[in-house]
């Protein structure tokens, strides 16, 4: 990955801390927060935060089917990844 790329993706949990910050049950900015996390190899996080997306989901009901559908994806692609890691 080159420095600009992982620039981008820091830029980018910075962004999702800042909404956060002011909306901790914000699902779709943990979900962000999370694939970002995994690129730059924390899946340990990843698995964390895309958990905590699932239950803000949950207990917000904010979320839709298919973004759900989407966090429950994600979740099991970080847990593969740490598997096999």
């Amino acid at each position: 990955m080159s420095l600009f790329e992982t620039e981008q993706y820091r830029a980018s949990i910075h962004e999702a801390g800042q909404v956060l910050a002011v909306s901790p049950d914000d699902s779709e900015a943990l979900n962000i927060k999370a694939l970002s996390v995994t690129t730059l190899g924390d899946d340990e996080t990843a698995i964390r935060l895309v958990s905590q997306a699932l239950e803000a989901s949950r207990k917000n009901g904010h979320a839709s089917i298919e973004q759900q559908s989407n966090y429950w994806n994600n979740l099991g692609f970080f847990s593969h990844m740490t598997l096999w890691s």
